[in-house]
């Protein structure tokens, strides 16, 4: 269902949506004003050289552009020269694009199962998937139904991901089983919604599953105290340098915990950087 059938209903969330399709800006940055709608965002690498430094080694130094709305979330990561010129997994699709359709299919019916099978496929195979008619899979950027029910218009989680993460998180806080979708108030519902895709979270493991390493907690070094203790493995961050999804990875330092670094310093070696919204893979 495209957001344009939800519009005949919710005409007024419709223009609201339709509107992060136009350019805007602000001094954190925004759409250039060479962008086109055909075209790509202004590139953030010519206008301020320094990124390359900053990104030397990972394919962010290929191609970092300002950053544009929901309605582009997916074009721009096609044509990204992180994608197309560095092989990278399905899981990007976690949050670029409408992706109910695809998990069910891939899954025969599992969600879950549909998300862990796409997260290990090339970026092309998962984009370019169709059903048993020959209908292409992903067809559109985030919409309505990612984060509404369809029957109900309620706020909804669907990113698996989050699900998982946000699970972990609370059963380290005593509770069990926990599902925000049964659980959540109303508020905290607002806050998952948009945190479910606009969130660090990274690619565990030769299945690049989508990975929210929520299970110490949230903060810095309780993240970093995941990776300390090996429950993520094969980041594009390895100890031996070889090339992860994001290019060459400049490895996992060692930094003691009382080190003033510490609770930063190894998060730096690790294959996603610098999310903002809108843009693929932090673009």
């Amino acid at each position: 269902m495209t957001a344009k059938i939800w519009g005949r209903n919710w005409p007024a969330q419709y223009d609201s949506y339709r509107n992060t399709s136009l350019a805007t800006a602000t001094k954190y940055g925004g759409r250039g004003l060479g962008a086109s709608d055909a075209g790509p965002a202004e590139q953030k690498l010519d206008r301020d050289p320094w990124l390359r430094r900053i990104f030397a080694g990972y394919a962010f130094a290929l191609d970092y552009r300002d950053r544009r709305g929901h309605a582009y979330a997916l074009f721009d990561q096609e044509q990204t020269r992180r994608v197309t010129e560095r092989q990278q997994p399905g899981a990007c699709l976690q949050c670029h694009a409408a992706n109910l359709a695809l998990y069910r299919f891939a899954g025969q019916g599992d969600v879950v199962k549909g998300f862990e099978r796409v997260s290990e496929m090339p970026y092309e195979k998962a984009r370019t998937m169709t059903d048993e008619k020959g209908q292409l899979l992903i067809q559109h950027p985030p919409a309505c139904v990612d984060c509404h029910d369809p029957n109900t218009m309620a706020l909804r989680v669907t990113r698996p991901g989050f699900l998982a993460g946000i699970k972990a998180l609370k059963a380290r806080q005593g509770v069990a089983d926990y599902d925000p979708n049964r659980e959540a108030t109303r508020q905290e519902m607002r806050a998952y919604v948009c945190g479910q895709c606009h969130v660090e979270y990274y690619f565990k493991g030769e299945g690049k599953t989508v990975t929210y390493p929520w299970a110490n907690g949230l903060r810095v070094e309780e993240i970093e105290g995941v990776l300390r203790q090996g429950r993520l493995h094969g980041l594009g961050a390895r100890r031996d340098g070889h090339e992860g999804p994001q290019g060459p990875a400049s490895g996992v330092r060692s930094v003691e915990p009382g080190h003033p670094r510490a609770g930063w310093r190894g998060l730096r070696g690790l294959s996603h950087a610098l999310p903002a919204g809108g843009g693929p893979q932090g673009q």
